[in-house]
């Protein structure tokens, strides 16, 4: 998660607006445990018809939003090209183990093609000693 862009100072003095303050149903202990300062909580349809939010304690709290909203997206980006570049290596083995049995292949027949030609040379060779020879 990323901060509040605000210093401490301005950040707790937003929260002491009537739409943060003490939510006691968060808590399942005791009664006389301490609540945390302030908890954020769901104002009811009437409180938010009544109450004026000054724009500069909304507007942080939208520049932060906009700022995560903005960074899922890009790690949403990244995580795409980053699936994307998965798949084209994958494709890329892919293809290299075929041509690497398709070398192989090629070799063992070039290998049995040298085999082939000693061969006929030899009998060419025991050929010509025979004729000369008789």
């Amino acid at each position: 998660m990323i901060p509040l862009s605000l210093n401490p100072i301005q950040f707790s003095s937003s929260l002491k607006h009537p739409i943060f303050r003490p939510n006691p149903s968060l808590f399942k202990s005791s009664p006389d445990q301490k609540l945390g300062p302030y908890e954020p909580i769901s104002p009811s349809p009437k409180e938010l018809n009544n109450s004026i939010i000054p724009a500069s304690l909304l507007m942080p709290h939208l520049q932060n939003l906009f700022q995560q909203t903005s960074i899922q997206q890009v790690e949403t980006t990244a995580s795409e090209r980053e699936r994307l570049l998965l798949m084209k290596i994958s494709e890329l083995q892919a293809r290299m183990n075929c041509l690497t049995d398709e070398l192989t292949a090629e070799k063992l027949k070039y290998i049995q093609l040298q085999q082939q030609l000693i061969a006929l040379s030899s009998q060419e060779e025991n050929g010509d000693r025979g004729e000369g020879g008789l």
